[in-house]
């Protein structure tokens, strides 16, 4: 009689004529790690004046653009409120017809980057679609800002 299959081969026996059954392979029994949110310690008194934001907008790189569907509707007061829990700050706001239109701030802690942020929210679409334009002088990690932002609204792909 042929000798049981051992167990660099008891995966050839798939009809199952082998003597003794195969052992299962070595498997984890722990579920595989969610991915995590990025982490920023980013400062929540951080301020600065329009001046300053109007003219680092115009002399500053774009870093980061995306684009992204909204799985949650929110009001403009809503976005403030919750942007501003994770530090990312409000330097204006507000709606129009079809939008919301946000100019935003942050500051990490860390390094002392400073991101601007413009988000347009489309309102007539459904689910509702963002446009997110980051400009830091740095640019280190301004896709970390975009993944936080999106984290904070329910956003799919920021």
């Amino acid at each position: 009689a042929p000798a049981p299959p051992t167990n660099n081969d008891a995966y050839a026996d798939l009809l199952g004529f082998a003597d003794t059954p195969p052992s299962p392979p070595n498997q984890s029994t722990a579920p595989p790690a969610a991915p995590t949110a990025p982490t920023m310690n980013l400062n929540k008194t951080f301020a600065i004046d329009g001046g300053k934001f109007q003219s680092m907008w115009q002399s500053l790189p774009e870093a980061s653009s995306s684009m992204s569907a909204m799985s949650k509707t929110y009001t403009v007061a809503e976005i403030d409120s919750l942007l501003t829990s994770e530090g990312i700050l409000t330097m204006a706001s507000g709606e129009m017809d079809a939008e919301f239109k946000f100019f935003l701030y942050a500051q990490d802690n860390d390094t002392a980057s400073t991101y601007l942020l413009q988000l347009v929210i489309d309102k007539m679409c459904e689910p509702r679609v963002c446009q997110l334009t980051i400009k830091t002088d740095t640019g280190n990690k301004a896709d970390d800002v975009a993944k936080l932002l999106g984290g904070v609204l329910g956003n799919a792909g920021m």
